[in-house]
């Protein structure tokens, strides 16, 4: 872990994973973390979403947003980052629907998301069910904006 000159705050590497998932980011089974009552935070995940990957496994089809993403542990703030991101429930659907219908305007678009993934129990025969709410408004993105804004600026100088 490395000391921020900034601010005295302790940031460390985040740690580089096949997919952003629950059970990768938790580094184990869900299921430990459910509380008796209410919801309780498990991490956030924030990025950029460019691409939609699609499979078949035994328990069906499943589809992931691809691109460049962060999740961080609510518990002990361990940071990783990966290519490919898995959201649960309706958040994940909603990003991908999101992507599909800019990429149908503009085969360039991508979207920009960050959304705080918790837990809680269910009835449902697992014994609990992913919460999630988003910390940003779900936009398009353009990572070279900033970047686009501040050449230009320079290139224009006198």
């Amino acid at each position: 872990m490395a000391k921020s000159a900034k601010n005295d705050v302790v940031t460390s590497e985040a740690e580089i994973i096949g997919k952003i998932a629950p059970r990768k980011v938790l580094e184990g089974n869900p299921k430990k973390f459910v509380p008796e009552k209410g919801t309780i935070d498990l991490f956030t995940v924030y990025g950029i979403g460019n691409g939609i990957k699609h499979g078949d496994t035994q328990y069906g089809e499943w589809n992931a947003l691809t691109g460049v993403f962060e999740a961080v542990r609510t518990s002990d703030g361990k940071r990783f980052q990966s290519g490919v991101c898995f959201l649960p429930g309706a958040a994940g659907q909603m990003l991908i629907s999101g992507l599909k219908a800019a990429q149908e305007a503009n085969p360039d678009a991508s979207v920009r998301f960050a959304i705080i993934v918790g837990i809680k129990h269910s009835d449902v025969p697992i014994g609990y069910e992913f919460t999630t709410r988003n910390v940003v408004k779900l936009e398009q993105a353009d990572p070279l904006e900033d970047l686009r804004g501040q050449v230009l600026a320079i290139e224009h100088k006198p």
